[in-house]
């Protein structure tokens, strides 16, 4: 796990301030502000705002998520 961090640090300059629950992977907040996750959402013409909305409706449908 360690490495994975300073994989990701290197990579963007930025260290992994929080992580999910299980201390794996980072969360969808955490992956949607990442600059890199920005762009390609922008080339592949992703509307971070329907995107938002669509998991929100998501969420709010499947009764056992919180």
């Amino acid at each position: 796990m360690q490495h994975q961090r300073k994989l990701v640090k290197a990579a963007t300059g930025q260290p992994i301030t929080s992580t999910s629950r299980f201390n794996l992977e980072p969360t969808l907040t955490e992956l949607f502000d990442d600059p890199i996750t920005r762009a390609i959402m922008r080339a592949d013409r992703v509307d971070h705002r329907e995107l938002d909305a669509l998991l929100q409706h998501a969420r709010r449908s499947v009764p056992f998520v919180n």
